[in-house]
């Protein structure tokens, strides 16, 4: 033991020496701020999570049969967003008439449930991108099982709009923390079609829930409707702990590490032969700072233009589907299950466009990628730079297609109800619901695209601003509705979205552009804090050296002494 402790001794103070030699000795001219080819020669270091996350990407060990089955997993679980919002619509009169409220107070429990939609992945998108994807995804269940048992209970409108919350909280995240494990195993190529796979099985949710909600009300009270997705939740939790590898590079590296602890799931199938500690890195140290990583994104202009029409698309479809159940009742006299049944179509938007956005995303990136490698053959197997790839002309190649389908759809809706043909308003809702879907999962691939080492971060973004303005919305439309009638009220929203189109003509034109210069001051900023380090630790100070530059003088007094 002695000897061993000697030999750790001598190769620290090896390792001591070379740091400060390399300190010593490193030349300020090789750190000088210059054009952009000079920056690239130089090598500031970066964080062990973006290290990780840069390499790992480009050799990823995880099978298709393996990119698979996380890729279903995390979708089911992303399901329950969805599920847990519309199973809860046609419950909406029940809870109105049990708790003597009008129907207008009783919304106020979907707007409390997407505020809390928008707050909550802001939380556990930085906590799974430092502490990992399974904690921040088991923690999510756990709370959401709790929720809905709380509201199974409840007995007062207070203790549903609280718990209603908790229950967002508990669900809401699954969305960010889905696709921060498809940005950890997919590559530029894959990631827009499990994007799609995952946010169609989630729409399976949008189809399925109201009519599960009619189904159940039928022959029940409304608190049923919790019992039922709380054994759903149980289900899925119990899946995520049998199934589920950690994923982040920062701890699984490439999926070559063997797993311990709570990051290795119970049926452990696929075991490395040996650990591997090259291959990955210590995660970072979590702290309050971190909550605000996703925040940062927003002051990013390709991403404020995209992020925003994208939620301002989402807010007209929270919009008309939030006010299906009380518009088409009134027009058409629907039982509680008629009212689940029209939902359908509105669901099968949401599942058509998801699937077939993600498919044609895949087609595109694939003609591209030759392209790409054609002009460099260097690059060729490597993942996407987020610096030197145009994702946004890629991901929205067909994005005018699905402006002008969501605006004429939207200005038709209302005064489609008018006519008393319920299948008019039911075909319009297909299409907004398609559009939406279309534009949630562009997004949601961009964000990914442009933010590897902060995937599930700046998917909370995007679901923040979305969720706030979707709440917005859902919160106005009935007394928009009142005042002004279905027609002018879907007709104003279609003019705003309208106005809004530039937004993603400016990112279609100068995304790359952003991102580039982003990335050269990023640069610069790295190389002047590597020579403020190296200044401090080897006792140098700057001086001008008579030609306009600064160099700098290594003062040698604490070596000679410890000499």
């Amino acid at each position: 033991m002695p000897a061993l402790a000697q030999k750790r001794k001598d190769r620290n103070s090896s390792h001591s020496r070379e740091s400060s030699q390399h300190v010593i000795l490193e030349s300020p001219q090789a750190v000088q701020l210059g054009t952009n080819e000079q920056l690239e020669e130089q090598d500031p270091l970066p964080s062990s999570m973006e290290a990780v996350c840069e390499e790992t990407r480009n050799a990823s060990t995880y099978s298709s049969m393996q990119k698979w089955q996380i890729v279903i997993i995390v979708g089911c679980t992303r399901l329950f967003s969805p599920l847990s919002s519309n199973i809860y619509f046609p419950a909406l009169a029940q809870i109105s008439k049990d708790f003597n409220v009008s129907i207008s107070k009783a919304g106020l429990t979907i707007t409390v449930y997407m505020i809390i939609q928008a707050l909550a992945p802001s939380v556990w998108g930085p906590l799974s991108d430092i502490k990992g994807r399974r904690i921040a995804l088991i923690g999510t269940m756990i709370v959401y099982l709790v929720a809905n048992i709380g509201l199974a209970f409840s007995t007062n409108f207070a203790a549903l709009m609280v718990l209603r919350g908790l229950q967002s909280a508990g669900s809401a995240a699954t969305v960010s923390l889905s696709i921060g494990v498809i940005g950890d195993i997919a590559t530029g190529e894959e990631r827009g079609h499990f994007i799609g796979v995952t946010q169609a099985i989630a729409n399976v949710g949008q189809l399925l829930g109201p009519v599960f909600g009619g189904l159940i009300l039928k022959y029940s009270k409304f608190h049923t409707i919790f019992w039922f997705l709380d054994v759903l939740g149980c289900l899925e939790l119990l899946i995520i702990l049998l199934l589920l590898p950690e994923t982040l590079p920062s701890i699984a590296g490439a999926g070559d590490v063997r797993l311990k602890s709570i990051y290795r799931p119970w049926i452990y199938i696929s075991k490395p032969k040996e650990d591997n500690p090259d291959s990955s890195a210590v995660p970072e140290k979590f702290s309050m700072k971190s909550f605000l990583v996703p925040f940062r994104f927003l002051l990013e202009r390709e991403s404020f233009c995209t992020v925003f029409f994208g939620s301002m698309v989402y807010t007209v479809w929270s919009m008309a589907t939030s006010s299906t159940a009380p518009l088409l009742q009134k027009h058409f006299h629907l039982n509680n299950l008629q009212i689940g049944l029209v939902f359908l179509p509105n669901g099968a938007g949401c599942i058509a466009g998801s699937f077939i956005t993600g498919k044609l995303s895949k087609r595109i990136i694939k003609r591209f990628k030759k392209n790409y490698e054609k002009q460099d053959p260097e690059k060729s197997g490597q993942d996407f730079k987020q610096d030197d790839f145009p994702f946004e002309k890629i991901r929205m190649r067909y994005g005018w297609i699905y402006c002008i389908i969501m605006v004429l759809s939207t200005a038709l809706y209302g005064y489609s109800i008018r006519l008393r043909i319920l299948a008019l308003p039911l075909i319009l809702q297909f299409w907004i619901a398609y559009s939406n879907s279309a534009f949630m999962q562009i997004n949601q691939t961009l964000m990914t695209d442009t933010h590897k080492n902060a995937t599930a971060s700046s998917t909370a973004v995007l679901n923040l601003v979305r969720c706030l303005l979707g709440a917005s919305g859902v919160a106005a439309v009935q007394p928009l509705l009142n005042k002004f009638g279905a027609g002018t009220t879907f007709l104003a929203s279609a003019v705003v979205l309208a106005t809004l189109v530039p937004l993603l003509g400016l990112a279609w034109m100068n995304g790359l552009k952003w991102r580039q210069k982003r990335g050269l001051k990023k640069k610069k900023d790295d190389v002047e804090r590597l020579r403020a380090r190296d200044r401090c630790l080897s006792g140098g100070t700057l001086v001008d050296d008579g030609r306009g530059k600064k160099s700098t003088e290594t003062i040698r007094t604490n070596n000679n002494n410890e000499r």
